[in-house]
């Protein structure tokens, strides 16, 4: 992964589960991704007050597009 600066994921069927949110475990990869200096972006067509309901309180991402 050395020549890869961003990573996009998408919401509905990547990082929401079963029960259609975000676990606490994707919440820490994230942040592990993040601390490694990757930007990590969200890609859906949500709104931004849904994406809230659906991950963890402090998930935080670099970007939604």
């Amino acid at each position: 992964m050395k020549n890869i600066k961003a990573i996009f994921l998408d919401m509905d069927g990547t990082i929401l589960h079963e029960n259609n949110k975000a676990s606490e475990y994707t919440k820490q990869v994230i942040n592990q991704l993040r601390e490694q200096n990757y930007k990590v972006f969200l890609a859906t067509g949500r709104s931004y007050s849904e994406i809230n309901q659906l991950v963890p309180n402090g998930f935080t991402v670099d970007g939604i597009i």
